[in-house]
């Protein structure tokens, strides 16, 4: 629940904020970024997705 406190803090001057739920196996692309975190000891900015992310939208759009 702290995530939810801590994200009501974040929001409080936006002028608009939605949030939308998604099922975990329509999300394949968070899952492969959460493993690769639990691997690697680095902090990570990419300038364009990462190889181990580059068939997900594909996947994730076309998986029921």
């Amino acid at each position: 629940m702290r995530i939810l406190y801590e994200m009501e803090e974040l929001v409080a001057s936006f002028t608009s904020f939605g949030l939308v739920y998604t099922r975990r196996l329509a999300n394949n692309a968070s899952h492969l970024c959460a493993q690769h975190s639990l691997v690697s000891f680095h902090d990570f900015v990419w300038q364009s997705p990462p190889s181990f992310l580059q068939n997900c939208p594909q996947f994730d759009c076309n998986s029921s």
